[in-house]
């Protein structure tokens, strides 16, 4: 059972939420990954997740949830800037779809996003825009 801060679900659990409830059993062969399962594949892989899980909740086969992993480790801004893990509240204010935390910048809310996939010591050196600095 996933628990939430305050026990309100994040705000990624719009697109996701039915899914991390109740997954379905049954894999099929998709070899295209829609939004939404890529969110669920991160979500899953933040939360610890087995393969497997995370492969029954997409209900894809496991080398196309790895090759997704593998396409997200190697280049974790394209991702960022392609999914809705980020919502602009205003004009300094910034959301974690994740968590539902707020920044002020969208360097400092990436960085917090990519600090629920990646370990600190790696979400702190990923080059964002061509920024590397602390969470």
């Amino acid at each position: 059972m996933t628990s939430f801060r305050g026990n309100q679900p994040p705000p990624v659990f719009q697109d996701i939420g039915e899914r991390v409830k109740s997954p379905s059993g049954q894999r099929v062969k998709k070899t295209r990954l829609s939004v939404d399962d890529k969110l669920l594949i991160l979500w899953g892989f933040s939360q610890d997740w087995s393969m497997s899980r995370i492969c029954n909740a997409v209900q894809a086969s496991r080398p196309t949830v790895a090759k997704y992993r593998r396409e997200f480790l190697e280049n974790p801004l394209q991702i960022l800037e392609e999914l809705p893990l980020i919502v602009q509240l205003g004009p300094k204010s910034y959301q974690c779809r994740f968590c539902g935390e707020r920044r002020e910048s969208w360097t400092k809310v990436a960085r917090h996003v990519l600090g629920h996939v990646f370990a600190y010591e790696v979400a702190r050196d990923i080059s964002l825009r061509g920024v590397r600095k602390p969470l």
